[in-house]
C-alpha cells in the first residue's frame, strides 16, 4: 500500500501541474452544463445532510449543473483521489482525514483555498481557530472541516459500586483512574481499562493524550523534528508499561481500536478512553436516562504533575487541483459544511462539528446524543496528531516502540529514541 500511494504521489508531481497554487478570488461560474464529480465517505451518503442536501442546494443555484456523489470506503477514498489526480482527470471536491492535509498539499493534489475562505469574513470567523490551523499547510489552507470527534472517558457504574466507589464521580487524574481500575476489575473476565496495543494508528493516536497531559509534543512545532521522545514522551509510554506489566489493568491482548465499544457493551471493561457506547444503547432502543444509569463519561483526567488533554480527528473537504470550476466547489463545501446543513448528519450520526455558531443547536444536539455537552467541553483540550507527509510513514516505528515497551523488550526511553530517530530520517528527506 505504501509504495502505492507514493508511486500516485510522484505521479502527481511529475505530470503537468494546471493551476496549482493560483487561487481566483472573482468568481467564475461556467455558464455551459457542468459535472462536479465528489468523492466522500460512503456512510454519509445514508441521510439527506450533508452531501445531498449540497447537492440539491447548489443544483438549484445552478440549472447548470449537475453534483455526482460517489461514495467510497476509507482506503478507496484515498486511492481513487491520488489515481484521479495524478492521471489529471476531473476530479472536483474530496473527503479527507485531515492528517492528509500536508501530503495532499505538497503533492500538488488540493488546491489552496486561502483566499475563498478569507474573503468571507463570517465563515472565517466561525471556524474554531485549532481547526483552521489543523486545515492549513504551510501559511495556506486546503480545506474546510465537515465533521470532527474528540476522546472522552467512560466507565461501568455497577462494576465501580460493586467496588465501593463512587459510580456517579469522575477519576479526576489517571493515578486516581488506575486505583479505581485496580478495586473493580475481575479478570480476565472484566478488565480494569483499554488499550489497543496493535500494530497501527489508534495504538499511536491513544498514546497521544498523556503525552500532551505531560506537557510533551509529537514534533516541532515546523514539523521537522521528532519531540515524542522527550521525557513527557518517556513518562506517557511508561504509564502504559505499568497498566500492562504492574497494574496489570490493561490485558497483553492486540484489540482493535473498534473493539472497544463492543468491549463496554458486553460488560468486559470497568473504564475506557475514546468511550462510545451511545450508538449501541441506541440501536438496542435504549432511553436516554437507562444509558446514564449503566455509564458515566467524563473529559479525560490528568496526571497530578500534568494537564487534562486528549485528541480529535475529522474530516475535511478540499477541492482538487483538476477541478473544472474551483468556485463552484468552493461553494459546495461551503453549503455542505455550513451550520444549518450539517447539523441534522450531527445529530443523527453523533457528530460534532468546528463552527463556534453550533453553540445555538446545543439542546438540539444534546438531544440525540447524551454525551454531546461532555464531548463539547472536551473540545477545549483537544489536540492533533501531525497533518505533515511524513505522519503515516512515521506510524510504524512509533507503534512499534510503544509494543517493545509494553512487552519490556525495551525502556520506554531506548524505544522512543529508536522510533525518534526513525522519524527524523523520514522528516529530513
Amino acid at each position: 500500500m505504501k509504495s502505492f500511494v507514493a508511486l500516485f504521489i510522484t505521479l502527481a508531481l511529475t505530470l503537468p501541474v494546471f493551476g496549482a497554487g493560483k487561487q481566483e478570488t472573482g468568481a467564475k461560474i461556467p455558464t455551459e452544463k457542468v459535472t462536479l464529480n465528489v468523492i466522500v465517505r460512503k456512510y454519509a451518503l445514508n441521510q439527506e445532510s450533508p452531501y445531498i442536501s449540497a447537492k440539491a442546494i447548489l443544483e438549484k443555484n445552478h440549472p447548470n449543473v449537475t453534483v455526482n456523489l460517489e461514495g467510497l470506503g476509507y482506503d478507496d477514498t484515498r486511492n481513487k483521489t491520488l489515481i484521479t489526480v495524478g492521471a489529471n482527470q476531473q476530479l472536483d471536491v474530496v473527503q479527507l482525514d485531515y492528517i492528509w492535509v500536508g501530503e495532499y498539499a505538497e503533492g500538488k493534489i488540493l488546491l489552496p483555498i486561502t483566499d475563498r475562505v478569507k474573503k468571507d469574513s463570517e465563515l472565517y470567523k466561525d471556524i474554531i481557530p485549532q481547526f483552521l490551523d489543523s486545515s492549513s499547510w504551510k501559511g495556506e489552507i486546503y480545506g474546510l472541516w465537515i465533521n470532527t470527534d474528540v476522546r472522552i472517558i467512560g466507565w461501568i457504574k455497577e462494576y465501580l459500586k460493586k467496588a465501593g466507589l463512587d459510580p456517579e464521580k469522575a477519576p479526576a487524574t489517571y493515578e486516581e483512574l488506575v486505583q479505581n481500575a485496580m478495586k473493580a476489575q475481575n479478570p480476565p473476565e472484566v478488565s480494569g481499562y483499554f488499550f489497543p496495543l496493535i500494530s497501527g494508528e489508534a495504538t499511536v493516536e491513544r498514546w497521544f493524550s498523556p503525552l500532551f497531559s505531560y506537557g510533551g509534543q509529537i514534533l516541532s512545532k515546523d514539523f521537522k523534528k521528532a519531540e515524542f521522545n522527550s521525557p513527557a514522551g518517556v513518562k506517557a509510554l511508561q504509564f502504559y508499561v505499568d497498566c500492562v506489566n504492574k497494574d496489570k489493568i490493561i490485558p497483553q491482548v492486540a484489540y482493535e481500536s473498534e473493539e472497544v465499544d463492543q468491549l463496554v457493551w458486553n460488560k468486559r471493561l470497568v473504564y475506557a478512553f475514546d468511550f462510545f457506547a451511545w450508538e449501541k444503547a441506541r440501536e438496542a432502543g435504549w432511553t436516554v436516562d437507562k444509558y446514564h444509569e449503566a455509564f458515566g463519561t467524563a473529559v479525560p483526567p490528568k496526571f497530578k504533575d500534568g494537564k487534562v488533554a486528549t485528541t480529535s480527528g475529522g474530516y475535511e473537504l478540499g477541492i482538487p487541483r483538476t477541478a473544472v470550476s474551483p468556485d463552484l466547489s468552493f461553494e459546495f463545501i461551503k453549503i455542505a459544511t455550513s451550520t444549518d446543513n450539517v447539523k441534522g448528519f450531527y445529530a443523527a450520526q453523533a457528530r460534532l462539528g468546528t463552527r463556534k455558531s453550533l453553540s445555538k443547536y446545543t439542546g438540539e444536539l444534546a438531544k440525540n446524543n447524551p454525551d454531546y455537552q461532555t464531548q463539547a467541553k472536551a473540545l477545549e483540550f483537544t489536540h492533533f496528531a501531525p497533518w505533515n507527509p511524513e505522519y503515516v510513514p512515521m506510524l510504524e516505528p512509533l507503534y512499534t516502540a510503544i509494543q517493545k515497551a509494553t512487552m519490556l523488550k525495551a525502556t520506554p526511553q531506548q524505544a522512543l529514541d529508536e522510533a525518534a530517530a526513525a522519524a527524523n530520517k523520514l522528516l529530513a528527506k
